[in-house]
């Protein structure tokens, strides 16, 4: 099934519209109309990733500062105001389900959203699972390539286990607004620049990344962001990338024969050899068996792939990570 794609008038958001799922990527320069004036989050509720930061208003909500470290909940036709907090200006994704596959998550995590089908979230921010940023990323890459081959139950598992992880965030009774405590503030800085950090490696996987580089796309020394990295997440940089990389390449495998080499290259691996190293490493497979995998195949290995990014973002040893 290929996704129905369209654009908001100002064309400056793209949607891609599945059975039960609908992405959108929004990118608004500094200079953009649609700033200024009241705003509608329209009339599904949505859960969106701010990539830049902006400042938003929601209508009985305090003003708050939306960036890679918070995740935005809606409710139906919200209204809000929002201006720009980068010269960059907005690059956010947007990520609706269906209340077919949205009300059972949401129950679990709030009961009251059986009486508030418009407003089923339990919160209106929380802080973002550094691991559904780097889905939400690959989920936008997948959404919106040209071939449009992706498996449609593919993309829903995918937004499914996004949304999963953001409510399991919303249980973090500390995160309240920017008013919030000088630790709660320090932790919500950490959590900025690492998940910056998996912006940066999901949005470039090919690059040959040195940990200076990372270090200077974060602003903080090399020594702080690795231990800051390991603290929110669990894992290393280097083993993160691997497994973004390695992501990467289980997105192109099926079908690709005589392709291998060309998407280890596209991928950021030296080479082939390379490639399979580090695959079969993860996997304890090669690369070249998932060329005639089933979707089904692929899927479950791709869920395999996000266990091995364990969040443990709002723990207490995260939270007490020490400025450089």
């Amino acid at each position: 099934m290929m996704p129905i794609v369209s654009r908001s008038p100002d064309e400056r958001i793209a949607f891609a519209t599945y059975r039960g799922v609908r992405i959108g990527s929004e990118t608004r320069p500094i200079h953009a109309e649609g700033w200024t004036g009241e705003q509608s989050t329209g009339s599904i509720p949505l859960i969106a990733f701010s990539l830049l930061p902006i400042h938003v208003h929601f209508a009985d909500e305090s003003p708050i500062v939306l960036s890679p470290a918070t995740v935005a909940m809606t409710t139906v036709n919200g209204m809000y105001h929002r201006s720009p907090a980068s010269p960059r200006g907005q690059r956010s994704i947007l990520i609706y389900l269906s209340d077919e596959i949205l009300a059972p998550i949401v129950r679990r995590a709030n009961p009251r959203a059986i009486d508030h089908p418009d407003d089923p979230f339990p919160r209106r921010y929380a802080p973002a699972c550094p691991r559904a940023l780097a889905m939400a990323r690959q989920l936008e890459r997948i959404a919106f390539r040209d071939d449009r081959t992706t498996d449609p139950i593919a993309i829903e598992e995918c937004a499914i286990r996004i949304v999963e992880r953001s409510l399991q965030n919303t249980a973090d009774t500390a995160f309240v607004d920017q008013r919030a405590s000088t630790s709660r503030q320090t932790f919500l800085h950490q959590r900025e620049r690492v998940n910056h950090a998996i912006c940066c490696l999901c949005g470039n996987p090919s690059k040959r990344w040195s940990l200076d580089e990372l270090a200077d796309e974060t602003e903080l020394s090399p020594a702080y962001l690795s231990r800051l990295f390991h603290a929110h997440t669990g894992t290393t940089i280097t083993r993160a990338l691997a497994i973004i990389r390695i992501a990467h390449v289980l997105e192109q495998l099926p079908g690709a024969h005589g392709q291998l080499t060309q998407i280890a290259l596209s991928s950021g691996f030296g080479s082939h050899a390379h490639m399979s190293s580090v695959f079969c490493k993860l996997l304890s497979t090669t690369p070249s068996a998932f060329v005639d995998a089933s979707p089904a195949t692929i899927r479950e290995t791709m869920r395999t792939l996000d266990q091995m990014l364990t969040d443990r973002g709002d723990d207490q040893d995260a939270r007490g990570s020490s400025a450089p």
